[in-house]
C-alpha cells in the first residue's frame, strides 16, 4: 500500500477527532413518545392514543385463504399459494399490471443494454475498489442471504444522453467487481435523481440469481420510479416504470422506491415487495403525499406488479398526508420479517418537514392493514430507513433515521429504534444512536446481518470533515456497539449525491463492508475488512526494542477482543487464530507494518465458543498465546 504512511497517520488523527467530538454532547434531548393510532392512517391529523386498538378482523372465508397461501408456501407449492392469492386480489379488486415502457415514460426500445466491460482499473489503498466511475448519482449495495456473493448498484450521468444505471457483482468479498448490467433505455432528456436507489438480489434453488433494481428519475417535468429485474447469470433484464395512480401526469410523482423479498425464508417461491413515495398536486398549492406498495408474486420469471390500491382513503395499509406542503419529501421503506404463523411486511415513513416515524404492518402481503404505531421526536427527522433479520421466526427490527439535536443549527444524529419482537407495540423499542456527536451527520444508513439474531451495521456521512463512519451492534437492541465508529474513506466523501450505505460479506472472518462515492459522485468504492484494518492502532511513537506479543485482552472475551503487539523492524506482519485442532480460524492481520507498537481488534462474532490460539510472525520472530471465547 504505497499511501499506507500518509493515511495511517490522517486515520489515527481522524479517529482522535472523533473519539473527542463524540465527548461534546450528552444524550439528554432525546425523549420521544410511542402511540398507537386509532383512525385511518392520515398523517395530516392523526389520533394517537396509549391504548392498543383490538386487531382488526378478517372474515372467517378470508382468514382461511390466507392461512392456505402460508401453508402452501412453506410446503413448497408455490403454485397453489399464486393461484390462492391472485383469488384474493381478485376479490379486492387490486390490480395485477405489467410495467409500462412507453414512450410516455422516457424509455425508448432501440437502446443496447448488454453487459459493458468494467471501463476503468483500480489501484486499491487502504483495502478499497473501485466499483463504479463517473458521475453519480446514487449507489446501493446488498448481500445475498444463499451465496457470498455482494451486489452494488448506481445511477450515472450523462451530459448528452439519458442516465444509467449499472449493476455489478463481487465474488471475492468487494476486492474487486464486475459489470453484470448496464440499463441505457433511457431518452436523452432523462436523468436520474439522487439518493433514489434500491437493490434486493435473490438466489433459486438451482442457484439461479435474479436482482431487482428499482430507482427513480425526472423525465418530463414529473418524476417516476423504474423497476429493473436483472437475470445475473444471462445478463439480461426486463424492465418498466411503476404504473399504477396517474404515473404519466404531470401532476403526479412516484419516486424515492425501496425493494425487499422473502428470500431467506422462501427461496425460490419468494416474493418481492416494492413501495414508492407518491404525491399529486391539490389546490392552493399543497399536495397528498402517501407510501404507496406493490407485490410480485413470480418474481423469478415475471415482471408484472400487483398493486395494492386504497381500501379507505388510507391507500392501504400504510400512512398518507391528506394535505403536505410542496416542499415535503416523503423518506419511506419497507421491510419483512416471519414472525411465528405469519409473514409481515413492515413499513416506515417520514414526511422530513416534521418529527413523527409513522409505522404500519400487514399479515397478508399488504391486503389490509395489521396495526401500526407512531414515534414522536421533540425534533425534526428525515430519512427513515429500516432492517430486518429476516430469518424463519424471527422479529428484529432496526429502524434508522436523521434526529435534528437541537433546532437551530445542523447537527443532526443517528438514531436507531431498535426491537427483538417486531415493533408492534409501543412499549417494544428500545432508542439508541450508532451516531452522537457534534458532526452533521448527512446521509444514513443501516443493514441487518440476515438470519442473524440482531446484528446491524451502520454508515453516515458527515459534513463537517467530509468522512465516512461505519460501526456495527451485535446486540439486538443497540445496548453496546463492537467498535467505536471507524472512518472508511481515504477520499472527501460525497455529502450530496451518492453518499454511503453499509453492508456486509459472507464467509469472512471480518465481514465489514462499506459503499461510498466521493466528493460530487464522482466514483463508487467499497471499503472491506474496515474492522481489522481501521481496528490497528498505534500506541504511541516509541520504536520498541524487542518483538513481543501481549496476551489479548479481555479473556475470556465475546465476541471482541484486542491483541498488543510490538516490532521494533517494519515489514510484514501476520497474526492467524487457529481452533484447538489446529485448524486455521482467522486471519487477524497480514499487512506490512512500521516498526512500533500496536494493538488490533479481533472480532469472534462467526466463531463459536472455545479455546483458540493465536500466532504472530514478524520477521524472523514468532509467538503464540491462549485465547477463550465464550458466547
Amino acid at each position: 500500500m504505497k499511501n499506507f504512511k500518509l493515511f495511517f497517520g490522517f486515520l489515527v488523527f481522524a479517529l482522535f477527532l472523533c473519539s473527542l467530538s463524540a465527548q461534546d454532547k450528552v444524550p439528554t434531548n432525546d425523549q420521544c413518545g410511542y402511540y398507537y393510532s386509532n383512525n385511518n392512517g392520515n398523517a395530516t391529523n392523526p389520533l394517537f392514543t396509549l391504548v392498543q386498538p383490538a386487531p382488526k378482523q378478517q372474515s372467517p372465508e378470508r382468514e382461511a385463504l390466507l392461512n392456505q397461501i402460508r401453508k402452501a408456501r412453506q410446503n413448497g407449492n408455490f403454485i397453489a399459494a399464486y393461484e390462492l392469492q391472485k383469488e384474493i386480489d381478485l376479490q379486492d379488486g387490486f390490480s395485477s399490471l405489467p410495467l409500462s415502457t412507453s414512450l410516455e415514460t422516457g424509455i425508448i426500445s432501440s437502446s443496447d443494454n448488454r453487459s459493458y466491460p468494467t471501463p476503468f482499473t483500480d489501484d486499491p489503498d487502504y483495502l478499497r475498489s473501485t466499483i463504479s466511475g463517473g458521475g453519480l448519482w446514487a449507489i446501493a449495495t446488498q448481500t445475498t442471504t444463499r451465496s457470498t456473493a455482494i451486489f452494488a448498484a448506481v445511477t450515472e450521468y450523462f451530459s448528452s444522453a439519458g442516465d444509467r444505471m449499472r449493476l455489478y457483482c463481487s465474488y471475492n468479498g468487494g476486492q474487486t467487481w464486475v459489470l453484470k448490467y448496464t440499463f441505457n433505455s433511457f431518452a436523452s432528456t432523462v436523468d436520474c435523481r439522487t439518493q433514489e436507489l434500491d437493490i434486493e438480489p435473490m438466489v433459486g434453488a438451482a442457484g439461479d440469481t435474479v436482482c431487482y433494481v428499482v430507482f427513480g428519475y425526472n423525465f418530463n417535468n414529473h418524476a417516476l420510479t423504474l423497476v429493473v429485474r436483472v437475470d445475473v447469470d444471462a445478463g439480461t433484464a426486463q424492465f418498466g416504470v411503476w404504473s399504477f395512480g396517474g404515473y404519466t401526469s404531470t401532476s403526479v410523482n412516484n419516486y424515492n422506491p425501496r425493494v425487499t423479498s422473502d428470500n431467506l425464508v422462501y427461496g425460490s417461491g419468494a416474493y418481492v415487495y416494492i413501495t414508492v413515495s407518491n404525491d399529486s398536486a391539490l389546490s392552493g398549492g399543497n399536495k397528498k403525499v402517501t407510501q404507496r406498495f406493490a407485490v410480485n408474486l413470480t418474481p423469478f420469471t415475471g415482471n408484472t406488479l400487483s398493486y395494492r390500491v386504497a381500501n379507505t382513503a388510507g391507500g392501504g395499509f400504510w400512512w398518507y398526508s391528506s394535505s403536505a406542503p410542496s416542499s415535503s419529501y416523503l423518506w419511506q421503506d419497507v421491510g419483512f420479517y416471519n414472525p411465528s404463523g405469519s409473514d409481515r411486511i413492515y413499513t416506515v415513513s417520514d414526511f422530513s418537514h416534521i418529527n413523527t416515524l409513522y409505522n404500519a404492518w400487514s399479515n397478508n402481503y399488504g391486503t389490509s392493514n395489521a396495526g401500526s404505531v407512531t414515534i414522536v421526536e421533540t425534533v425534526r427527522i428525515d430519512r427513515a430507513r429500516i432492517a430486518s433479520t429476516e430469518g424463519s421466526n424471527q422479529q428484529n427490527l432496526c429502524i434508522g433515521y436523521r434526529r435534528l439535536f437541537s433546532i437551530s443549527g445542523n447537527d443532526w444524529d443517528f438514531r436507531g429504534q431498535f426491537t427483538t419482537t417486531g415493533g408492534t407495540t409501543t412499549g417494544s423499542f428500545t432508542a439508541n444512536y450508532p451516531d452522537f456527536t457534534t458532526n452533521e451527520s448527512k446521509h444514513v444508513d443501516l443493514h441487518a446481518i440476515k438470519g442473524s439474531t440482531g446484528r446491524y451495521v451502520f454508515t453516515n456521512t458527515t459534513t463537517n470533515n467530509m468522512n465516512v463512519y461505519w460501526r456495527q451492534t451485535n446486540s439486538p437492541t443497540g445496548a453496546s456497539y463492537t467498535t467505536s465508529p471507524l472512518v472508511v474513506n481515504n477520499l472527501s466523501a460525497d455529502t450530496t449525491f451518492g453518499g454511503c450505505r453499509s453492508g456486509y460479506r459472507r464467509g469472512y472472518t471480518d465481514s465489514s463492508i462499506a459503499v461510498w462515492s466521493s466528493g460530487n459522485g464522482a466514483n463508487a468504492y467499497c471499503s472491506y475488512a474496515i474492522v481489522s484494518t481501521v481496528g490497528i492502532n498505534s500506541n504511541n511513537n516509541e520504536v520498541p526494542n524487542v518483538y513481543s506479543l501481549s496476551q489479548n485482552y479481555p479473556n475470556p472475551f465475546n465476541p471482541v477482543t484486542n491483541i498488543k503487539f510490538a516490532i521494533p523492524t517494519g515489514g510484514l506482519v501476520k497474526i492467524v487464530v487457529y481452533d484447538i485442532m489446529g485448524r486455521e480460524a482467522a486471519i487477524v492481520l497480514n499487512q506490512s507494518l512500521n516498526a512500533g507498537s500496536y494493538t488490533v481488534d479481533f472480532d469472534a462474532s462467526s466463531l463459536s465458543s472455545g479455546v483458540y490460539f493465536y500466532t504472530i510472525t514478524a520477521g524472523d520472530f514468532k509467538d503464540a498465546k491462549k485465547m477463550m471465547l465464550i458466547k
